[in-house]
């Protein structure tokens, strides 16, 4: 029960670190702009939703020691939550500006950089699942991992900061995070008698950030376009996420089906 209590808390100090290292080095008006910038957006929604359903599934194959199709079902999980996350978050950089003139105000324009690297945090916080490891009573695991991403956060926070500014912390929160997700991949496949190549497709993900790049690329480029004709922030950004959005769609719309499809087909 403690290790479990221990991963909960460090994963919370680690989870708003940046913040607490901000507010040591900066003014109070800093830290409600960079606040502001970091704050979590729900890009995750379908992941979210499909997770409240999976939990249970996963938990009784893993108590029925049924380790390859609770393998298969969070490999697929996995999967589909990248692909729907990156697609709904990734479309937003390129338009980061008008954003954040649409959620906050022009006052934190200056925190675009910071908002940016947080739509990426938001983009790979599906590897962060602990779901494997804890149904599996790797608590201790989970324990040490949590730890060693709150030391090595505070660390990495501190020294990013003093080389980059303001934005250092958030890209140290993006590393580690990174990091700690990859850590709990491996392990959770390591959990189940997998490889990690086997429950994450590295190929299949690559091929997918370069087509998501190519069309952010494509995105910016028609926002640099509409800038010099429209003077509406609100109306580029629609225009230009409305765009990406449906290509996109249209792009991975045999992919989405595939995992959605056998995601339903595992849950019976």
């Amino acid at each position: 029960c403690i290790p479990m209590e221990m991963f909960i808390l460090t994963n919370a100090l680690a989870r708003d670190m940046d913040k607490y290292v901000i507010s040591g080095y900066e003014s109070t008006e800093v830290v409600a702009m960079y606040t502001n910038a970091a704050k979590v957006l729900p890009f995750d929604i379908i992941m979210t939703s499909f997770l409240t359903v999976l939990i249970p599934i996963i938990t009784k194959l893993l108590g029925e020691k049924n380790k390859k199709e609770a393998s298969a079902l969070y490999s697929d999980y996995l999967m589909f939550s990248c692909i729907t996350t990156m697609i709904m978050a990734a479309g937003v950089i390129p338009i980061a500006e008008n954003v954040v003139l649409f959620l906050y105000s022009s006052k934190y324009i200056d925190a675009t950089p910071i908002f940016r690297v947080y739509v990426m945090v938001d983009i790979i916080r599906f590897m962060s699942l602990s779901l494997v490891l804890s149904a599996s009573g790797k608590t201790k695991l989970l324990m040490k991992i949590s730890i060693g991403s709150l030391l090595a956060n505070l660390i990495l926070n501190i020294i990013l900061y003093k080389i980059f500014g303001v934005i250092g912390p958030s890209i140290a929160t993006l590393l580690i995070m990174f990091v700690s997700g990859l850590l709990m991949i491996h392990f959770s496949a390591a959990t189940m008698g997998a490889k990690m190549h086997e429950i994450l497709n590295v190929k299949v993900l690559l091929s997918h950030l370069i087509k998501i790049t190519v069309l952010c690329m494509a995105e910016g480029l028609v926002k640099h376009i509409l800038d010099g004709f429209i003077d509406n922030y609100f109306v580029t950004l629609v225009v230009c996420f409305g765009t990406y959005f449906i290509l996109a769609i249209l792009i991975f719309k045999n992919q989405i089906i595939y995992y959605f499809t056998k995601l339903n087909e595992r849950r019976f």
